[in-house]
């Protein structure tokens, strides 16, 4: 059901490309990022949009409310939604034409059309390659990170929060943020999971042998630098932090023995 309700309000929307978008905002329209605050941390923000969160869309946008924006002129000021991929964004650009913004429209692909990413990143190994399920070790087992593991996951990680940040090759990084509800963590999981039948990252979940609960993560993922052809980090909880060299050397074998990356960006233990 929820198809045919996309597809109707898509009927009625000239959704636009990343391209047009910019020359409405130059133009004087209003793009408006309704991505959660996970996905802003995680992916980055939208330069020039206004962030509004979804809930209050409609009257943060109505020009005859009280709360409207100060951005907000009229009914035929022209407004472009954004969201992560282009589908909640179709149904809340509808939303706000029922409220007269009749020129409403929303983003091909989202956030990540406009970052490049939009069904159109590459690869991270060649089409031929067998993807390792996973690699196992007396202390480890790793296995595709999935939403299957996410309470386990969120208590790892947010138990961990300083611990991970200083670990080696996270300094910097958006991840972890200061918090994530758990059903954000499982949207998160899920976007992992979606690279990895993409083949474009790779993210294992770090199992203790024994009782399968989660204790760490790896990523393996594109480089951010020059001469580097795959970026891999790694972490453990903060009370099984003696594991986390023997987990960096058992990942660096794995990666000579069964990857075909000859550059590995892995910071060092």
């Amino acid at each position: 059901m929820i198809d045919v309700v996309l597809q109707r309000a898509r009927d009625r929307l000239e959704r636009v490309g990343p391209a047009a978008m910019r020359r409405i905002a130059a133009e004087g329209g209003l793009v408006v990022d309704i991505r959660p605050g996970y996905q802003r941390r995680r992916d980055g923000e939208l330069p020039g949009a206004i962030v509004v969160d979804r809930n209050v869309l409609e009257w943060r946008l109505d020009p005859s409310s009280p709360f409207r924006l100060a951005e907000v002129r009229d009914h035929d000021q022209v407004v472009v939604v954004v969201c992560n991929e282009g589908y909640a964004s179709s149904l809340a650009a509808a939303s706000l034409q029922d409220i007269g913004l009749v020129q409403a429209t929303d983003l091909i692909g989202g956030y990540q059309a406009w970052r490049g990413r939009g069904g159109t990143k590459p690869a991270l190994v060649p089409g031929d390659f067998v993807v390792p399920h996973g690699v196992s070790g007396d202390q480890f087992l790793l296995e595709p990170l999935a939403v299957i593991h996410n309470a386990s996951d969120w208590a790892a990680w947010t138990s961990s929060i300083e611990h991970i940040r200083s670990t080696p090759g996270f300094a910097g990084r958006s991840w972890p943020p200061d918090s994530l509800s758990l059903d954000e963590n499982a949207s998160d999981l899920a976007s992992h999971a979606q690279d990895f039948a993409d083949r474009t990252g790779f993210t294992y979940t770090v199992l203790d042998p024994a009782a399968k609960d989660v204790i760490g993560c790896v990523y393996l993922y594109p480089s951010r630098r020059d001469g580097f052809d795959v970026d891999v980090r790694s972490w453990v909880r903060a009370d099984r932090a003696d594991l986390d060299k023997p987990l960096h050397d058992l990942v660096r074998r794995w990666l000579a023995a069964s990857w075909p990356f000859q550059a590995p960006d892995y910071a060092r233990r």
